[in-house]
């Protein structure tokens, strides 16, 4: 998977609201799926967030096949560059966890630009700097709680798991600056 972002220098939004986000949401799915998009009633929850995300990101979650990275690598991007103006960052776990292992620097520079989406948490490694152990997804979501900064995150794991893996802490942060939204039923690949 290609890393690619959308600019806005002086990215300053964290509320959002727009109206007419469920048609707006169905037609993005229609673009990228084709008319065999189908809607699934936890969709209307993202369509809500569009709607008025309460100065909070989003947090997908749940089953594969079920329009998670869909939605939250291509829709919603391209939704924030048309609609309003601004864009995000964009890595997959694997992606950024390498960045941290291979270059610290590198991965400062990453997790620094806002705002940011987070594609497939929980099948990266845990960072080794030096023999040094580091979670970088905590790391990520203490500075986004700390500067306020709008995370959309995907993961197939549940939040039970999330919490095994990165902890409590880490978890509690998470659901205080993300709107989780759990994705629940079988694939819609068809394969």
């Amino acid at each position: 998977m290609e890393e690619y972002y959308f600019t806005n220098p002086k990215y300053e939004i964290k509320h959002i609201q727009l109206n007419g986000a469920k048609d707006i949401l169905l037609r993005g799915l229609r673009y990228y799926i084709g008319e065999k998009a189908q809607w699934l009633q936890k969709y209307e929850d993202i369509a809500e967030w569009l709607t008025d995300n309460h100065c909070k990101g989003l947090f997908l979650s749940g089953d594969n096949g079920l329009g998670k990275t869909v939605i939250c690598t291509k829709v919603i991007p391209a939704i924030f560059k048309y609609y309003l103006k601004f864009g995000f960052f964009y890595y997959d776990a694997i992606r950024l966890s390498e960045c941290y292992k291979n270059a610290i620097d590198n991965y400062n520079l990453i997790v620094s630009r806002e705002p940011i989406i987070i594609d497939d948490i929980g099948v990266e490694s845990i960072g080794d700097n030096f023999g040094e152990k580091h979670d970088y997804f905590s790391e990520i979501v203490d500075d986004a709680e700390k500067r306020g900064r709008l995370l959309i995150i995907t993961s197939n794991l549940t939040i039970d798991e999330l919490t095994e893996r990165y902890g409590r802490r880490t978890v509690d942060r998470l659901k205080a600056i993300t709107h989780a939204i759990a994705i629940k039923g079988e694939s819609l690949r068809g394969g």
